[in-house]
């Protein structure tokens, strides 16, 4: 993370518009005001809000990867729980996501 300072910091830090984030950042301020945004969000926790344009903002990369659970829980194409080594299953236990070694 780096740490930079006010809005103009963060438009400097990005290559983004100064007046393209200071309009995000306002029309965020009023819909957590008003407790709904243009995508009908309805929380907005009181820490994160109102964004201040002359604070700092950490700033930071962040790109999917695959985790694995390396040797995890074994599972058929259809994701249930695999019981044995002969590929029995468990009736009606399913594992996705991480538990299963799968892309999140």
């Amino acid at each position: 993370l780096q740490k930079v300072h006010g809005l103009k910091g963060l438009a400097t830090h990005l290559g983004a518009d100064l007046e393209v984030l200071r309009t995000t950042f306002n029309d965020y301020n009023r819909a957590a005001e008003a407790g709904l945004d243009a995508f009908n969000r309805t929380v907005f926790p009181e820490s994160h809000w109102p964004v201040e344009h002359d604070e700092d903002f950490y700033v930071g990369e962040v790109v999917p990867v695959i985790h694995y659970t390396m040797g995890g829980i074994a599972i058929d194409t259809d994701g249930r729980v695999l019981a044995d080594m002969n590929g029995s299953v468990i009736p009606g236990l399913y594992a996705i996501g991480e538990a299963s070694g799968g892309v999140h």
